[in-house]
């Protein structure tokens, strides 16, 4: 018993992941670390599990820990809490056990669907909504308040579903925003495959990029994967990054160039005569 809460000691042939687990562990320098820290200090966390049946016990929070425990292989038992929940309340559980973890934009897409099903589930099983409201704007609401996001951002995560591993990808490696991956959400598998393609050739794209392609698809009912490779270089950004910078002549660059008794006046007449006749040489003609 610590602080008022039952911890027991289950066998590991007891217990088994959660149904689903979404996520992939994978033998990094992390694991390594958490082993290390398991060999030495033993298993400081217990597991937090729901039971199934006489026996039987499902992890909630720990896969990472039980993982590592199963690795080292010197473990018959490992010590846990022990709750009982319907399925929706062991996935809510499980969403906002995990939702605190450093997890990848995908990956919180993932658990953000999940948490939304099971809040319907409940409200199917329960019959009673999480608030005052419409069915789909409440259970957005109790999701936000678990997850600790916006209505807004929700509903970008949950289009993610709808976008190509490819360019999943380089959501979560931070090359292509979210914001544009939601835009991409709405062309075809198809064209994000052209997309895909663009971007390994010329970088990634931006959000107005995509956002021509569907104004574009608004009034045609096709587009040709050079028609939109011909959008997509006509929406690209230019080189701007030198443009707008401040240009500084100081005195005494300008000084070495003129006679020391010439007046600002004249320097300035002399600059701007200067400046008109590289003008019509280089800018009129064009």
């Amino acid at each position: 018993m610590k602080d008022g809460i039952k911890i027991v000691e289950l066998k590991i042939s007891e217990v088994t992941p959660f149904a689903g687990y979404p996520f992939r562990l994978t033998d990094d320098e992390e694991m390594y670390l958490l082993e290390e820290s398991i060999l030495t200090k033993g298993i400081q966390t217990p597991l937090k599990v729901r039971m199934l049946e006489k026996d039987r016990y499902e992890i909630i929070d720990g896969h990472r820990r039980f993982y590592a425990i199963r690795r080292i292989g010197l473990f018959d038992s490992v010590p846990a809490i022990v709750s009982r929940m319907h399925d929706d309340e062991a996935v809510i559980a499980f969403v906002k056990a995990n939702i605190s973890k450093d997890l990848s934009i995908s990956q919180q897409a993932i658990l953000y669907s999940m948490g939304y099903d099971a809040l319907h589930e409940q409200v199917e099983r329960t019959g009673k909504r999480p608030m005052k409201k419409g069915k789909r704007q409440a259970l957005d609401y109790a999701l936000a308040d678990i997850v600790g996001k916006s209505r807004g951002d929700l509903h970008r995560y949950f289009r993610l579903k709808y976008v190509i591993s490819e360019i999943l990808d380089l959501v979560d490696t931070n090359v292509v925003a979210l914001a544009t991956a939601v835009e991409i959400s709405f062309l075809s598998k198809e064209q994000q495959k052209w997309i895909s393609g663009y971007m390994n050739e010329n970088g990634a794209v931006l959000s107005y990029q995509i956002f021509a392609i569907r104004n574009y698809l608004k009034v045609n009912d096709k587009i040709t994967r050079m028609e939109m490779i011909r959008i997509l270089n006509e929406n690209a950004p230019k080189d701007l990054s030198n443009r707008f910078q401040r240009i500084e002549l100081t005195k005494p660059t300008l000084r070495k160039y003129f006679p020391p008794f010439y007046t600002k006046s004249q320097m300035e007449n002399v600059i701007f005569k200067l400046l008109e006749e590289w003008h019509k040489e280089n800018v009129e003609d064009d």
